[in-house]
């Protein structure tokens, strides 16, 4: 296998450097107790409420201490039987899946965590039209549930460890007023919601019924809302917190250098899309699309920019997605983008439009656009307003690449490119999408084991980067600052997942 940079290997020295410069080992006594742990945030929710109807989805990491999933996480393996379901069976047709229950789990109302509890949320979630190949749960016994499927789904592991499986109490729903259904979460996590004041913090106690016993560590949780970065990074340094988090990546090596320690995930992966679908754009010649990619120094941007806490994307996904590591990368070779451009019958080059979405930095837009000048794309870079980026998805571009996001929210390579692949939901088509791809894509869905999904998700990844169907840039990060003595896993390995339950603050 080759040698890869990841946003592992990338992570290990901010941590290992910050632990020797604080003086220490990786701890093997037992975790300390007590105390609050301060969180600085960029923001909160809007309302900390209304789970299962209009709470933003985006935001449900901030809700994890109150709350939990049907599945969790695992940086190592995946998907795991570590929260609310301890075990589950995918049918040999894919087409249901049973779940073992957690027993002995109490809401925080007091009402017992069950298959029916289960089932109501689930039916929430399918009222709303989400889980959309869901067609009915059915409860089997009081802590067994099957999900019966319209067709096999192996991308609904990341659904229920993310907002569709967080468990709330139905209790706390049904016959209540709507003022305490939009002011109140009763979950079954570590820690219960005792104030919110919008866009300015949230404060959770620790709660003594928790189902595992012994945790958590911690007294409390609270969030602090500090937009500005400046702020928060004086604040930080000041001891006013014990986590920054979603900290700059301009400011990692500094406090790396400092002796923090700093937690680093995949934020969001970059791609563009091309208008191959357009017999006259000069993106439906596959030469094209491949010089595009070898004309820009990737390396150098994720340098420039990331910090030491971005990486490249060797090939059409991140290095959180499951099979993703059987992909090599286009390396960049101006001299090849050349040939390739006259091979496709463009020896002058040609002139073309790169559009970005907003959040992309005009800096990072420059060195783009100079990179393609070098390999003789002359490139007219934009980045249109809300409306005009709205009008450009539902009527389609022409001779241009669209710079966006490819979602890391979770391993499943298959839904990454449910949400932000190709074939858009109510949106333009505009890139050439061989049938090949819906093919793999539906095999990589109907696969029933961890082995079979990552071997036709390396064949699916392989196909995307033969057929260059978009054309792959780099991972940004999210990352958060921890404290000296602080230990926690958020922005460890998810951007949505964490273990509120497992931090702890070392007590002098």
């Amino acid at each position: 296998m080759k040698t890869r940079t990841t946003l592992k290997t990338l992570r290990a020295p901010l941590v290992t450097t910050a632990l020797v410069a604080a003086g220490a080992a990786a701890p093997t006594f037992a975790q300390d107790r007590g105390g609050v742990m301060n969180i600085l945030a960029r923001q909160l929710p809007s309302e900390m409420g209304n789970i299962k109807t209009t709470f933003a989805a985006g935001t449900s990491g901030y809700i994890f201490p109150v709350v939990e999933t049907l599945v969790g996480v695992d940086p190592e393996t995946g998907f795991s039987p570590t929260k609310l379901a301890t075990a589950w069976k995918v049918a040999d047709d894919g087409l249901s899946i049973n779940f073992t229950l957690r027993e002995g789990v109490k809401f925080h109302d007091g009402t017992d965590f069950n298959a029916e509890a289960v089932k109501w949320n689930i039916d929430q979630s399918l009222a709303k039209g989400a889980l959309d190949t869901v067609e009915s749960v059915s409860v089997d016994s009081d802590y067994s549930v099957t999900l019966h499927l319209k067709q096999p789904d192996s991308t609904l592991f990341k659904a229920l460890s993310w907002y569709d499986g967080i468990m709330i109490s139905p209790a706390s729903v049904e016959g209540q007023t709507a003022e305490f259904v939009a002011s109140h979460i009763v979950g079954t996590g570590p820690f219960t919601m005792e104030n919110f004041e919008q866009d300015a913090k949230v404060e959770y106690v620790a709660f003594d019924g928790y189902w595992d016993e012994g945790k958590p560590y911690l007294d409390g949780i609270t969030y602090t809302v500090v937009p500005d970065q400046n702020t928060a990074k004086t604040a930080f340094l000041a001891g006013q917190a014990h986590v920054w988090d979603y900290m700059d990546s301009r400011n990692a090596p500094e406090l790396r250098d400092m002796g923090y320690t700093i937690n680093i995930t995949a934020g969001l992966g970059r791609i563009m899309y091309p208008d191959s679908v357009n017999a006259d754009s000069p993106y439906s010649k596959l030469e094209v699309r491949q010089a595009f990619e070898h004309a820009i120094d990737k390396h150098a941007i994720v340098d420039a920019f990331g910090y030491g806490t971005w990486s490249v994307m060797d090939g059409p996904c991140a290095d959180i997605h499951v099979g993703c590591d059987a992909v090599s990368e286009l390396a960049y070779d101006p001299a090849l983008a050349r040939d390739l451009l006259a091979k496709a019958g463009y020896p002058n080059g040609f002139e073309t439009t790169v559009y970005a979405v907003g959040s992309v930095e005009d800096e990072m837009m420059t060195a783009i656009q100079a990179f393609l000048a070098d390999a003789g794309i002359t490139a007219n870079m934009l980045k249109p307003d809300p409306a005009t980026g709205a009008a450009l998805h539902a009527e389609g571009w022409n001779n241009a690449m669209y710079l966006q996001g490819l979602t890391t929210d979770g391993p499943s390579f298959a839904a990454a490119l449910s949400v932000d692949g190709p074939v858009p939901v109510g949106k333009a088509p505009v890139t050439e999408v061989p049938e090949r791809y819906n093919e793999l894509l539906a095999q990589v869905m109907a696969a029933t084991d961890a082995e079979s999904e990552r071997a036709l998700s390396a064949e699916l990844a392989q196909f995307i980067q033969d057929e260059m169907i978009y054309i792959p840039m780099f991972v940004t990060s999210r990352n958060a600052a921890l404290g000296k003595g602080v230990h926690s896993d958020l922005e460890a390995y998810s951007v949505h997942f964490w273990n509120p339950a497992e931090s702890w603050i070392e007590q002098k």
